[in-house]
């Protein structure tokens, strides 16, 4: 939920959801009327969480092939590239545990972390 990023009540009482469409293999979902997308998308929320079937407002924004699709093994292969690496070097961004601003803030700090844990 975008409403839960700010301790204050912004939303007055009201939430905020971020939704995503088009995952891969699903790629052609893009290809669907607004409404046709934004009918989809009210009516799970409404069935998974109970919300209304239909919402207050809505915003439908395509960015298509713009969020990057991990494969299954993907954590797999970060460990073995990660204990491959020469000592003293790490790494950390949208390649590797996660592609949102969130997780590339908590892997820089962890690497920083790691950094200092080498030169003591």
């Amino acid at each position: 939920m975008i409403s839960k990023k700010w301790p204050e009540d912004a939303f007055h009482g009201r939430a905020v959801l971020r939704c995503f469409i088009g995952a891969d293999g699903a790629e052609d979902d893009l290809a669907r009327e607004d409404e046709d997308l934004l009918g989809g998308v009210a009516e799970a929320l409404a069935r998974i969480y109970g919300l209304p079937a239909r919402p207050e407002a809505t915003r439908v924004v395509r960015w298509p092939r713009a969020m990057p699709q991990y494969e299954v093994s993907h954590l797999d292969r970060v460990g073995a590239i990660e204990a491959a690496l020469p000592d003293g070097i790490v790494v950390a961004g949208q390649a590797f545990r996660g592609v949102g601003i969130p997780d590339c803030v908590r892997q820089g700090a962890e690497a920083a972390a790691r950094i200092r844990s080498m030169v003591g």
